[in-house]
């Protein structure tokens, strides 16, 4: 799987986000990424780009990097916090950066979605890097977490699962789907779960101390 910055994402890119620079030859994309957003924690409803007045309000910014020619376990584009605000946040807290969901080489984890369909650049930032900042600048403004995030590494994709690693292969795939679908699990949930096992594997293999 590989991801290319195009003529038309330059376009969106300053439409949407003007103090974003973006380098087509480097496949690159850098600079100060204002969020506006909202989450409402009774109905649970997060709006990337909302007006003050809307429940949970937070502005902010963060200078950040997304290096499309580098991937993470999910083969999505990894994401990169410049400044040092999350490490200097994990460290006023008394955190590791791991509670943070930083990976050892300064990347930062995005969350879980082997389901994610890639549309373009812009709504890779508005579907998963603004959310992710968002419940950074809520937790570091608050102490607490807006939405309860999975634990970092392979302890957050085993959380992930419908189906407990060691039945994924098994009689399990004619069982009906733990995500209460009312279909069975080989026609639901399955895929998600094998992008999940897979993810696992692939960070097992990378460091067997994953859990990080």
């Amino acid at each position: 799987m590989g991801y290319s910055l195009t003529l038309e994402d330059r376009a969106t890119l300053r439409e949407y986000f003007p103090h974003l620079h973006h380098d087509l030859k480097r496949q690159c994309v850098w600079g100060t990424l204002i969020i506006a957003s909202a989450y409402d924690t009774d109905t649970g409803l997060f709006t990337p780009r909302a007006s003050p007045n809307q429940r949970g309000y937070i502005k902010d910014d963060y200078e950040i990097r997304i290096k499309l020619d580098q991937l993470d376990v999910f083969g999505f584009p990894e994401v990169y916090e410049e400044s040092g605000r999350l490490l200097r946040a994990s460290k006023m807290f008394d955190q590791s950066p791991a509670d943070w969901h930083i990976n050892k080489d300064g990347s930062i984890c995005l969350g879980i979605f082997p389901e994610y369909e890639w549309k373009n650049v812009t709504a890779y930032i508005l579907d998963k890097i603004i959310p992710f900042f968002y419940w950074a600048s809520y937790r570091e403004s608050y102490g607490i977490e807006p939405w309860k995030a999975y634990s970092h590494g392979c302890a957050g994709l085993e959380e992930a699962l419908r189906m407990p690693h060691n039945k994924i292969n098994g009689t399990a795939r004619n069982m009906p789907c733990p995500c209460f679908s009312g279909k069975k699990y080989k026609r639901c949930c399955l895929h998600r779960d094998e992008a999940i096992l897979a993810a696992m594997r692939k960070l097992y293999k990378e460091s067997p101390s994953a859990n990080t």
